[in-house]
């Protein structure tokens, strides 16, 4: 394919073509220097093109576009070179532009453009080269070079039949080549993208040329995997399609590590309940919605009363699994439009969303306590606990999760100086307790 490619050209235009690419070569490496320049010291952004296209104004580019009259041209292997340097392009104009605007980078995004960078002076080096030498190995070595990269390419006809993979595309998704050649990627499909997610993309893809996003799909084991995929439609000189191209990298581990990050940072390692910050979140959002359409909301602060005994006397593993059935048992009174969370030690929070009154809320208090108050049977040994609960109302009780929060706590500690195991309301000055 790649002998095709030349065979117009006489030796001549081959050496001109290889020198120029050579030189383009040089200037990327120049280019990613003042990019490490800039990022270091944050001087230099405005002499750096960011704009759509300067992937195509640059040498590489404008050494591409020379070969765009080749019928050949529009060889997939060569189209794949020029994906990732357009990519190479719009990762560096993401990572400068978020520097602009403060955001600190982390080793890791700066290591995707390099590593990018890398992979293109490595295929480009060794084109030029191989140009040079012979046509016939040429073809072969380039294979190599794409069966060495990290990310999966996998290359279909107009009719997105699978003509060719790498290696890197069958570690990822755990097919041999044999077993993908002459089928469709739809192979991959794991069934979380509808109808309409898919029917997006090709309208993308046909009229832009490219589409990139994240996808769900299934390696042949079963497993489901995330993977961002950019996909590129190749045109002969007549603006045909003539093939399609996709770079794919497993980002699974990724989002995995994002998702560790955000149940870290949300919600309560021990019982699986959001914690004191989710809840401060949570109240706001509630209270926003509750203002836009007019409902009421409760706030439920509750301390288990007796914990402090089952802890000192049983044991901190024995408090521990004694607060993970609190939890679980608060879950089983709430309905699924409420939030319950712990704030800490052995207090929780619960936020009733579109209560209909106080008797509603009071309704649901009540349901609590006498679920707290069964006994729990923890390591062979038979233990009780119950519940203080305050609650304020908003809007009556306050506007705002701070005046809410403060009220409802304030009503707790009523309710616990007046009997334990019952529930108050906050009524502002004064509060008064209700018991079962």
């Amino acid at each position: 394919m790649i002998h095709e490619l030349f065979e117009k050209l006489s030796t001549t235009e081959i050496d001109n073509y290889v020198g120029e690419l050579e030189r383009a070569v040089e200037s990327h490496i120049i280019w990613l220097s003042r990019i490490n320049s800039t990022l270091i010291t944050g001087v230099g952004l405005e002499t750096i093109d960011t704009s759509d296209d300067a992937h195509l104004k640059c040498q590489f580019g404008l050494w591409h576009q020379k070969f765009t009259d080749i019928e050949s041209s529009t060889n997939p292997f060569f189209y794949t070179i020029f994906e990732i340097h357009r990519e190479l392009h719009q990762e560096a104009t993401h990572l400068l532009t978020r520097h602009a605007a403060g955001e600190a980078l982390t080793p890791k995004q700066y290591q995707a453009l390099t590593s990018r960078s890398d992979l293109l002076r490595g295929v480009t080096r060794q084109l030029a080269i191989l140009f040079r030498e012979n046509m016939r190995i040429a073809s072969s070595l380039i294979n190599q070079v794409f069966e060495h990269t990290r990310e999966g390419v996998v290359i279909t006809d107009k009719n997105s039949v699978i003509l060719s993979v790498n290696h890197a595309f069958c570690t990822i998704t755990g097919y041999d080549i044999s077993e993908v050649l002459g089928k469709r990627p739809s192979i991959l499909a794991s069934g979380r993208h509808d109808k309409e997610f898919y029917r997006m993309m090709w309208r993308e893809l046909l009229l832009s040329g490219s589409w990139k996003g994240e996808i769900w799909n299934r390696r042949k084991n079963g497993e489901i995997f995330a993977e961002h995929l950019s996909i590129s439609a190749v045109r002969d000189h007549k603006g045909e399609i003539t093939h399609l191209v996709g770079i794919t990298t497993d980002i699974t581990a990724e989002k995995r590590y994002k998702s560790e990050l955000y149940q870290l940072a949300h919600f309560d390692q021990l019982t699986h309940l959001h914690n004191r910050a989710s809840l401060y979140q949570q109240l706001e959002q509630a209270i926003l919605m509750a203002r836009r359409n007019g409902y009421q909301i409760g706030v439920m602060y509750i301390d288990l009363d007796g914990f402090k005994q089952v802890n000192d006397t049983l044991g901190h593993t024995a408090g521990d699994q004694l607060l993970v059935n609190t939890a679980e048992r608060l879950r089983e009174c709430l309905r699924e439009s409420d939030v319950v969370g712990r704030m800490g030690g052995d207090e929780f929070m619960i936020i009733t969303n579109s209560a209909h009154d106080s008797l509603d809320i009071a309704t649901i208090a009540t349901k609590i306590l006498s679920s707290l108050r069964r006994p729990h049977r923890i390591g062979g040994a038979e233990c009780q606990v119950a519940a203080s609960i305050g609650i304020s109302i908003y809007p009556q009780h306050g506007e705002t999760t701070e005046a809410l929060i403060l009220c409802a706590d304030d009503a707790m500690y009523y309710a616990k100086n007046h009997g334990k195991d019952c529930f108050s309301f906050c009524i502002s000055p004064a509060l008064s307790a209700n018991s079962e």
